[in-house]
């Protein structure tokens, strides 16, 4: 970022950094501990240094009183620091804005915007509490600005339409410092900048509204997208474990007591991978099916099913590891070894497993029914139903709910993006044993279903997924749609065709797999 910037961008050190006089030596410490050295710095340079850490200043006060030969050295000496300094906006002597830009490398571009041009807040923007104040925000700007004046919050309501600049006004500023505050937003990017052909508002065209690109962003989607990205910059010095010591951790596993249990089979390793299709063939005879057969699924394949995808192998911590928190080994990947993702069974119809609403308890392997309301469980079983597209309901839907803080209690800022990546993970995971234990797969990309009611926050429901026995295949709507002619062969089709074949050769036994 260049420090010469408009007369209204102020600089100021960051909290913690003075100045020390040392013979003909500047010295800067953060924390009373030496961070640089300028050397030979002339004392009007600083005198000039020292007064940033006690206010925000234009760098053309900054500059006032130093010779011409000298606005190189400072300028270049604030260059030096500019990781230690933070920018404001500085109108008529009011600091009115407060910039937080946490790394060097975010420029602030100057802008010449004409008295006439229409303007309006960008639909990305949004105010927010930090702190004692507000702070103004958006999903598409690295900038996170702190309203210190009130004609601040004033002024951007007013931009909520579009307004004309040299036309906005608000008590407690000038027409000049609105217009030149309406500029510092619109060089921060938190303002659409409209035609200024013509002054009539509502007739006002913003390129904004004509970018296609834009138009497919929802405002929650891509402020989710870059607030999660490791290379966002308000999260760049995020540190691991932000609730050490003030919030215990969860455990491993979730204890759940009511009803009688139910114990589930597991399967003996020989006895699957001698049955089981390769790897290539599961994932090429992959597909969702939203038909079941005549006959339900068994309780057995219940159990072998969940105990293939989602049982707990090991545990481990946190003193044998030196992780602060329990961590478990399952089936599946996730992000710290966290498993924030519990599994709870809606059964539409199941031999050996009567109806009702199940939590699967991963450790011991076993059942627990949590709610027999026949009404609800159906109700449950229509939303996903029709979440996929139609079809029937499925033998049993699997309902992922997020044990959220198994997640935040290490990684800040990226919890809920894990979560999703856990939710595909197991996704795949179910799709590939499905496939495995010939079983009709489906997973629902809407997580709608409202299963636990006040916990929404302490456990989330993130994602679902629909298993059942495999229907007759040479005449069902799933043979019907993929020969459909409208798909058109691109790379090797034919894959998906034999290792359909190679399955239904496996479940007839005519034919290894």
């Amino acid at each position: 970022m260049n420090p010469i910037l408009p007369g209204h961008y102020g600089i100021r050190f960051r909290s913690g950094i003075e100045l020390e006089r040392s013979a003909r030596d500047t010295v800067i410490l953060r924390g009373h501990r030496r961070v640089c050295v300028l050397r030979n710095f002339h004392p009007r340079l600083h005198r000039a240094m020292a007064t940033i850490t006690e206010r925000s200043v234009p760098m053309p006060e900054l500059l006032d009183g130093l010779e011409v030969a000298q606005h190189g050295l400072l300028v270049s000496a604030v260059r030096r620091l500019w990781g230690l300094t933070r920018c404001s906006i500085v109108i008529e002597n009011r600091e009115l804005l407060r910039i937080e830009t946490p790394t060097v490398d975010v420029g602030l571009e100057p802008a010449t915007i004409a008295k006439h041009t229409p303007v309006r807040l960008s639909r990305f923007a949004f105010l927010r509490t930090t702190g004692h104040r507000m702070a103004l925000e958006s999903a598409r700007v690295p900038h996170r600005c702190v309203l210190i004046d009130g004609a601040v919050g004033a002024l951007v309501t007013e931009l909520a339409g579009p307004a004309i600049v040299d036309r906005v006004a608000v008590e407690g500023l000038s027409p000049s410092a609105g217009a030149l505050l309406v500029q510092a937003l619109a060089e921060l990017g938190f303002v659409d900048l409209g035609d200024s052909a013509g002054e009539q508002t509502p007739t006002a065209r913003f390129a904004a509204d004509h970018d296609d690109i834009q138009a497919q962003w929802e405002f929650h989607d891509l402020l989710f997208h870059e607030r999660s990205r490791l290379s966002y910059p308000g999260r760049a010095r995020d540190d691991l474990f932000p609730f050490l010591g003030r919030i215990a951790p969860q455990p491993v596993t979730k204890f759940v007591t009511s009803g009688p249990e139910i114990k589930l089979w597991r399967p003996p390793l020989v006895d699957l991978l001698g049955k089981d299709p390769s790897l290539t063939t599961a994932m090429e005879g992959r597909r969702s099916v939203r038909h079941y057969g005549r006959t339900p699924m068994h309780a057995r394949q219940v159990g072998e099913f969940l105990y293939r995808v989602a049982r707990v192998r090991a545990t481990s911590g946190p003193g044998d590891t030196g992780i602060p928190y329990e961590i478990s080994s399952r089936p599946y990947p996730s992000g710290g070894a966290c498993y924030d993702l519990e599994l709870y069974l809606v059964v539409g119809r199941c031999l050996g497993i009567g109806n009702g609403i199940y939590f699967y308890d991963p450790a011991g392997h076993r059942l627990h029914p949590i709610d027999g309301d026949e009404r609800r469980r159906t109700e449950i079983l229509d939303t996903a139903r029709q979440s996929a597209g139609g079809g029937s309901h499925p033998d049993i839907l699997i309902v992922m709910a997020s044990r959220f803080p198994r997640v935040a209690w290490k990684y800040p800022s990226i919890a809920y993006r894990l979560t999703t990546l856990h939710v595909g993970i197991l996704y795949q995971c179910m799709y590939l044993v499905a496939v495995a234990m010939r079983l009709a797969p489906c997973a629902i990309g809407s997580s709608s279903v409202d299963l636990l009611g006040e916990e929404r926050l302490e456990e989330p429901i993130v994602g679902a997924f629909m298993v059942g026995s495999l229907p007759d295949e040479k005449n069902g709507p799933t043979a019907q749609r993929e020969s459909h002619p409208a798909w058109h062969p691109v790379n090797d089709p034919q894959w998906h065709d034999e290792a359909r074949h190679l399955l239904r050769a496996a479940e007839e036994d005519t034919s290894p797999c």
